[in-house]
């Protein structure tokens, strides 16, 4: 966040990001290679930033050209919002961009900046001519080509459509969030909205999310994914099968047969891997490899 600029728009305080999103917006942006904010007004300030086009960061660090940004990403929210749905823009220094509107928690509108790429290398010549002997000259530093994005229409479209995706994910991973008002009329967070005590059910027993409505809630849930294992091995003519399911950072072994009962399965997969996303949203799979410690 610019202190500088979220100052000048007399910003004290933004509102919090919502709980997890940034560990998803890290991933959409590290898979797309170009830069994510989320926001919830004028911009600057974000409430989450990832992968920021070092320009940008220049020119929103700059007291003396932050106004440039304003009718672009300064009113990104405003764009997103009254267009409810995907807009797309062209700033000033020659940069593509998308906003759209997102409600990650029921009753709060947000929206989401995307892309702050050249699509042509003729917008970059054009900015680093401004740079080296123009108007602008007074941002040039060592940091300023730092992270330069590069990129297509499609990417900004196949972003868009992501992060569509990932909001439904989050929406469903997060079903109780909802924005409350306090006493001062002020939006907060809440997990548990207010519900008379008369009207809350009996507690249900627990069932794995994964059983979800294709498994009997009577069922032990190793047997019975063990079960669907075997028939996919003998459908297939697979001698050794394993059914990983993760535990926070870690795969951990549900089911295995043939020699795959006998190894060590040590997998370990961060929070924030890009390639989990890249190969759930592909449909295709991660290759792995065996050694001595196991695959």
């Amino acid at each position: 966040m610019d202190e500088i600029a979220a100052s000048q728009h007399g910003t004290a305080q933004a509102p919090q990001a919502p709980p997890d999103w940034a560990d998803a917006q890290v991933s959409l942006a590290a898979a797309s290679g170009l830069s994510l904010l989320l926001v919830s007004g004028h911009q600057p300030p974000a409430l989450v930033v990832s992968n920021n086009n070092s320009i940008c960061q220049a020119f929103q660090s700059s007291s003396a050209h932050v106004q440039l940004c304003d009718p672009y990403c300064g009113q990104a929210y405003e764009r997103a919002r009254d267009a409810g749905a995907v807009a797309h823009y062209r700033c000033h220094a020659g940069l593509h961009c998308f906003a759209m509107p997102v409600e990650l928690v029921k009753g709060e509108k947000l929206a989401v900046i995307g892309g702050r790429t050249f699509l042509t290398s003729a917008d970059y010549r054009a900015l680093a001519e401004r740079f080296r002997v123009g108007d602008l000259q007074d941002l040039l530093t060592s940091d300023l080509f730092r992270n330069v994005i590069f990129a297509g229409r499609r990417d900004l479209d196949d972003l868009a459509r992501r992060i569509a995706e990932a909001v439904e994910d989050y929406q469903f991973a997060h079903p109780r969030l909802e924005v409350a008002q306090d006493e001062r009329g002020m939006a907060q967070e809440t997990s548990q909205p207010a519900v008379p005590a008369s009207s809350v059910p009996e507690p249900r027993p627990e069932v794995h999310a994964e059983q979800h409505l294709y498994l009997p809630p009577d069922s032990e849930f190793r047997e019975v994914c063990g079960a669907a294992v075997q028939a996919l091995a003998e459908k297939h003519g697979l001698a050794s099968v394993a059914l990983l399911l993760r535990d926070k950072t870690m795969l951990s072994t549900i089911y295995a047969s043939g020699r795959f009962k006998q190894s060590a399965i040590h997998i370990e997969i961060g929070t924030k891997d890009s390639r989990m996303l890249l190969t759930a949203r592909a449909g295709s799979s991660l290759p792995l490899h065996e050694s001595a410690e196991g695959l």
